[in-house]
């Protein structure tokens, strides 16, 4: 009898819709507040940015525990060691990015092209666009430089 009744919701158009916001609320909670959903996106999203991450604990919105970060591209190298994040994601709905934590307990920078003095004079300073939103850190500990 139940098994008839959830073969009759598929038939309908309701019933099929009902399904997939089910799925999609499973897959939501899945990638954002498991640790396998979480690794899985980031350790996909990594390497379109030219990142890659080691071992990833927690989940997206409850604060990620990342052993081992890096990201390289034509002009800089950045390696971080044991790199702790918390973000409060409640304030995005007050155009709030607000970090509670972010935390390295070792990171290093090489910067691979360098600018000549003639193109640095020449060149007009960095200005950093206005964001849409308000950016909030409470805590940023950085162990060794």
């Amino acid at each position: 009898m139940i098994k008839n009744r959830i073969l009759r919701s598929f038939k309908s158009v309701w019933g099929l819709l009902l399904w997939f916001l089910l799925l999609l609320v499973l897959a939501f909670s899945w990638v954002f507040f498991t640790n396998s959903g979480s690794s899985f996106v980031l350790n996909r999203a990594m390497p379109t940015i030219g990142a890659e991450m080691g071992t990833i604990r927690g989940s997206i919105m409850q604060g990620l525990k990342i052993d081992l970060f890096k990201l390289e591209n034509e002009a800089m190298r950045i390696e971080a060691d044991n790199v702790e994040i918390a973000v409060r994601w409640r304030d995005l709905w007050r155009s709030k990015a607000h970090v509670s934590l972010f935390a390295v307990e070792e990171l290093r920078v090489e910067l691979l092209q360098r600018q000549t003095e003639a193109e640095a004079t020449t060149s007009s300073p960095f200005n950093l666009p206005e964001l849409p939103l308000e950016v909030l850190i409470d805590k940023i500990r950085l162990d060794r430089f």
